[in-house]
């Protein structure tokens, strides 16, 4: 529950100072409230390989840290530095074996019904049309509703 995991921060060569990178993300995803050095810790998960960006597991000193770093990492994606950094929910094994499952369904989806939207809610793989956007203001039709598909 106080833990996060973050996947794409670009891992350096040598001796990688990962607590200030991290201090880094989160500072520039949850701004204005800045994030101390010592309100988390932080560690690369498994073994160094060239191939691979290791996720980095953030652990929080309080729930509510790691509450507010999850609702403001959609602010990542107009970070030019840190587009490409994903943050989730530290889970469980049983509980990564489920989200698994459930984009494995979500693929599927899409693949084989390309011309709906699929997305993951509450556990469950949704589908819709494609909302056609208002020209003018941006807006989305409202006349189109969620489809939901139990996997």
């Amino acid at each position: 529950d106080r833990c996060v995991v973050v996947f794409g921060l670009p891992e350096e060569d040598g001796d990688e100072d990962v607590v200030d990178n991290v201090g880094t993300l989160l500072n520039e995803a949850v701004s204005p409230r800045s994030f101390d050095r010592k309100s988390y810790s932080c560690h690369r998960i498994g073994k160094q390989r060239s191939d691979i960006v290791r996720p980095v597991r953030v652990c929080f000193s309080d729930r509510m840290s790691a509450n507010t770093v999850l609702c403001s990492k959609g602010n990542l994606k107009t970070s030019e530095r840190f587009k490409k950094v994903f943050i989730s929910p530290d889970r469980t094994p049983a509980e990564r074996e489920e989200r698994r499952k459930l984009v494995l369904a979500l693929k599927d989806k899409i693949n084989t019904e390309p011309h709906m939207f699929h997305y993951l809610k509450d556990g469950k793989v949704c589908s819709r049309e494609h909302l056609p956007r208002h020209k003018a203001h941006g807006q989305l039709d409202d006349s189109q509703s969620d489809v939901s598909l139990e996997y």
